[in-house]
């Protein structure tokens, strides 16, 4: 894939699922032999997840508590088979996020994802996000 085809499928990717919540897209940009290598802060702790089904309920639920996300792609980078994208996103809290019941108010937190891509298609995914922030933000503390 050319640098250009690459950025396109991200691009793509963020638009369709992450901003529409097309969910049914899914197989689209994500390879069956998917691995999410999950951030060593998160719920799962660090953990490597293979396939689609899991991510598939991560995104729906970070939309049910989050259901105007806009992400911003701040820089996107592109070496190989990799895309490199440090993003900023802004969202209103509508459902319980970790423990926290809906408050009604907009967050701002950034994150870089690190992309595998493999004949037009995700394969692997490094995450970490600022979620730090966003308990600061919502009045509480991280646990």
């Amino acid at each position: 894939m050319s640098p250009q085809e690459m950025r396109e499928v991200i691009l793509n990717w963020g638009e369709e699922i992450l901003h529409k919540g097309n969910l049914d897209k899914f197989e689209d940009f994500i390879a069956p032999d998917y691995v999410r290598h999950t951030d060593p802060g998160g719920p799962v702790g660090g953990s490597d997840i293979v396939g689609v089904e899991d991510t598939r309920q991560t995104i729906a639920a970070f939309r049910n508590v989050f259901p105007d996300a806009r992400f911003t792609n701040d820089d996107m980078l592109i070496d190989g088979d990799k895309v490199i994208v440090r993003w900023t996103c802004t969202a209103t809290h509508q459902g319980t996020f970790r423990g926290i019941p809906p408050t009604g108010k907009r967050v701002t937190f950034m994150g870089i994802n690190i992309y595998r891509l493999r004949d037009g298609k995700i394969v692997e995914r490094w995450s970490v996000k600022d979620y730090a922030t966003v308990f600061r933000q919502l009045g509480a503390s991280p646990a």
